[in-house]
C-alpha cells in the first residue's frame, strides 16, 4: 500500500517518532527516512508545521484571557496555597513579558540600525 506524502506528514505531526509514525501507517521507518531527506517533503513539511503551530498559537491567545483572569480570580481565594501560587505565577508572568518586551525593543533597534 502507497502512503501519500499528506498522511506522513500527518503520522509525524501526530508521532513523538519516526517508528511510531511509520507503524500507524502500516509501513517501514526507511519509507519515512526517505521521504523525509526530499527537498520537496522537507519544504511542505514544514510549511505543513508552521500552519499548525500558527493555529495553536492563536487557539492560545484566544484563551489565554480567561486563563489570566481566572489567576486574578485565585487572589481571593480562601486557600492561602491558592493564593500564594496566584500570585507566584502572575509575578512570573509579568516578568517574562517584561523580559519579552524589552529583548523585542532591543531587536527593533538592532534591525533599525540604532543600536
Amino acid at each position: 500500500m502507497r502512503v501519500s506524502d499528506e498522511q506522513i506528514m500527518v503520522a509525524l505531526l501526530n508521532s513523538p517518532t519516526q517508528k511510531q509514525a511509520a507503524a500507524l501507517l502500516g509501513v517501514t521507518e526507511q519509507t519515512i527516512s526517505k521521504r523525509i531527506r526530499d527537498a520537496d517533503f522537507q519544504k511542505r513539511f514544514s510549511e505543513l508545521r508552521r500552519k499548525m503551530l500558527d493555529t495553536v498559537s492563536s487557539e492560545l491567545t484566544k484563551v489565554s484571557y480567561a486563563a489570566a483572569n481566572k489567576l486574578i480570580e485565585f487572589l481571593d481565594s480562601k486557600n492561602e496555597q491558592l493564593r500564594y501560587s496566584a500570585c507566584c505565577k502572575i509575578l512570573q508572568l509579568a516578568n517574562d513579558t517584561a523580559t519579552i518586551n524589552e529583548i523585542s525593543q532591543r531587536l527593533d533597534r538592532l534591525e533599525d540600525g540604532k543600536s
